[in-house]
């Protein structure tokens, strides 16, 4: 291995032995906030090293919400209801493209997205939009998310490989966004006995006389 390398090997080698040391002055019952804060400490440490490549740059899986099915596509900012995930290891720019089954469901797309995110192993998510409820899923799961992005995907793993995105645990946008069209709102189809023709499915219930 180069010095560098080195370096960082004995680093996390020290990590772990002072670590060992505070967990077993806990296991004694010593209970000083100093040990505690220490402890939480020098465990995201090691969390964090294993993101960091030797020249500085973060090294993970992440996961793109996409319009397209390469690198050069646009990003698409419907987290829950993109058109793909490309879900890409920041090192050696390999990727994987997942068409998103759960565009098209009436409710929930967002908190399956998240999950089908986490079960595939990603630890960050850059997207446009993402609701309350996927982001408390990805949050509870340990992902990252960087939200408010545009660009190509390309252009995005670049950014956050070199720390120019900002992560967030705040949603932006609200539980039902992206779901489109005017759907069964208050229109004027499957009530008043106009069936399913007419002025189309958006009807004001399906009471009123839909079956005289």
């Amino acid at each position: 291995m180069k010095g560098p390398e080195v370096a960082a090997e004995k680093a996390v080698s020290t990590l772990v032995i002072i670590l060992a040391h505070f967990r077993h002055f806990s296991g004694l019952g010593i209970k000083w906030d100093i040990v505690v804060y220490i402890d939480n400490y020098l465990t995201n440490q090691l969390i964090n090293h294993s993101t960091i490549s030797k020249q500085g740059v973060k090294v993970m899986k992440i996961a793109i919400s996409s319009s397209g099915q390469d690198l050069a596509a646009q990003l698409d900012p419907r987290f829950g209801r993109c058109r793909y995930f490309l879900i890409i290891e920041t090192d050696t720019m390999s990727f994987e493209v997942f068409d998103n089954d759960n565009a098209a469901l009436g409710g929930g797309a967002g908190i399956q997205s998240a999950q089908f995110i986490a079960a595939k192993g990603a630890k960050a998510v850059i997207t446009g939009h993402c609701g309350p409820n996927a982001m408390q899923t990805l949050s509870a799961a340990g992902v990252q998310v960087y939200v408010g992005q545009a660009g190509t995907v390309q252009d995005l793993v670049d950014k956050f490989k070199n720390g120019q995105l900002t992560p967030t645990t705040e949603a932006n946008a609200s539980a039902h966004a992206g779901m489109g069209g005017k759907g069964m709102g208050p229109g004027q189809g499957m009530g008043r006995g106009r069936g399913m023709g007419g002025r189309g499915m958006g009807g004001r219930g399906t009471g009123g006389g839909g079956a005289r």
